[in-house]
């Protein structure tokens, strides 16, 4: 039972590093979205279609190229974790920078881009109560980590739930999100993280929650 109950631990653990280091690197091509592009994305492009024997411009490379760069950098991310997390140093800064990643990331590098780039027709709520749902969200987490008593699963998955929700708004335009609807795998992507993060962190504590497992299975991503 013992060993049962570890080995759903670090399988748990295993999802969650690959699920921040997927998150790292979307947010970080978010927060570069709007200033000097992405070099190597364009040159990998040229490349297959070169490979391919295609027109240096044509769409086939441009669809492949910056999957190819998110994957790799997320091995790469993942892989070096996993080289770290034998240290109980990288062990015990993994959680808490991981639970902050999961659920600011991706609305962090959003508001910048918000800020810094005037966006027409999108919504623009003051950025100031953004900011602080921000600050709440973040507070939340390291609460979900440090806490004694861990909070109601459902609780948790719901504040998650519209916390994204508002950030998923903003960032596809409200109503309008249909028109771009590839883009929603950056907060479906933050999601998942912090969902499964969370999880994570009640296994390791050793305190299993009534639903947690009924939890993640109606929510798997």
């Amino acid at each position: 039972m013992q060993k049962n109950q570890e080995i759903r631990i670090n399988k748990l653990r295993y999802l969650h590093e690959f699920m921040f280091s997927f998150n790292i690197v979307l947010a970080s091509i978010l927060a570069q979205s709007n200033s000097s592009g992405f070099p190597l994305e364009t040159k990998l492009k040229y490349r297959i279609n070169d490979y391919l024997h295609l027109h240096p411009h044509n769409n086939l490379g441009g669809d492949i190229a910056p999957i190819a760069v998110i994957l790799a950098f997320t091995f790469l991310i993942f892989s070096l974790m996993r080289i770290l997390s034998g240290t109980a140093l990288a062990s015990e800064l993994l959680r808490p920078v991981a639970g902050a990643t999961a659920v600011l990331a991706f609305p962090g590098c959003w508001l910048y881009e918000m800020h810094s780039y005037e966006s027409p027709g999108a919504p623009n709520p003051p950025q100031i109560l953004l900011t602080l749902e921000l600050l709440a969200a973040g507070v939340y987490a390291m609460f979900h980590l440090y806490k004694k008593r861990r909070i109601s699963p459902w609780v948790g998955v719901t504040l998650l739930v519209l916390h994204y929700g508002l950030w998923s708004w903003l960032f596809l335009g409200g109503l309008y999100f249909w028109r771009a609807p590839f883009l929603s795998i950056l907060p479906l992507a933050g999601l998942c993280s912090s969902l499964v993060w969370g999880l994570y962190v009640s296994r390791e504590a050793g305190g299993r929650l009534p639903g947690e497992w009924t939890t993640l299975n109606a929510l798997k991503c």
